[in-house]
């Protein structure tokens, strides 16, 4: 799970240091605890607990301001992983990576390998759509393909998804099926392209894939390979 970076600091006594005041080490140690006399329990000091949140703050702004400094200087991004099996008729982010703010230029590859039994003789399956994309979700509405769904089924799906901003600039589709005419067979189809990114801030994008198919004991595996240098 991918969490968004705040907007705001827990911001905390930056305005009053005579109200600031940091307990002894000893007391830092034992923390908070239980008084033998009264049996009743610590009552934190408004000092203390000031320089507390305060020293807190600080921290987590230094690591924020080493962060974005280390984040700003990257002028060059490459990102793989091992091949992977991927699930039918589904979209799938086969990873999520930050983009920092910039302008980048992109050479995207991938490799797709499919093995079909009973290879059905249809010009459009399967359909890949793959690339990259700052939508973390489905990006578009996928009708529900069986073994008797007509080619304009995946057609539809194809224009749906060509409908999401970018369609042909971060991402990218491909018919790797052509006509396969055998009963048992297996292809690969690689493809390549470029695209240029304006981040006007850092941001997390995925990588994304869909294999548009009819469904029949059929095992995919995808490869991808991602490279950009900043530009701008």
């Amino acid at each position: 799970m991918t969490i968004e970076r705040p907007e705001e600091f827990p911001e905390w006594g930056t305005n009053n240091d005579s109200l600031i005041k940091a307990p002894s080490i000893d007391k830092r140690k034992q923390g908070y605890a239980i008084d033998a006399s009264t049996g009743l329990p610590d009552i934190p000091s408004l000092k203390g607990e000031n320089w507390f949140r305060n020293l807190v703050y600080k921290w987590i702004k230094y690591f924020d301001d080493k962060l974005s400094n280390s984040i700003s200087s990257i002028n060059h991004i490459s990102i793989t992983e091992n091949e992977k099996e991927i699930q039918p008729n589904i979209w799938t982010n086969l990873k999520s990576f930050t983009l920092p703010k910039g302008k980048w230029l992109f050479l995207i590859s991938f490799r797709h390998t499919n093995f079909r039994v009973n290879q059905q003789n249809r010009s459009f399956s399967p359909v890949v759509i793959s690339g990259i994309s700052d939508v973390n979700g489905d990006l578009s509405t996928i009708p529900v393909i069986n073994g008797n769904t007509r080619d304009g089924v995946i057609t539809e799906a194809i224009e749906n998804a060509k409908k999401v901003n970018g369609i042909n600039n971060n991402l990218y589709y491909s018919n790797i099926a052509k006509e396969v005419t055998k009963i048992d067979g297996s292809f690969v189809e690689n493809f390549s392209f470029t695209c240029v990114i304006n981040a006007e801030i850092d941001k997390e994008y995925f990588v994304k894939n869909i294999y548009l198919t009819y469904p029949d004991r059929e095992l995919y595996k995808v490869f991808y390979q991602i490279n950009a240098i900043k530009i701008g």
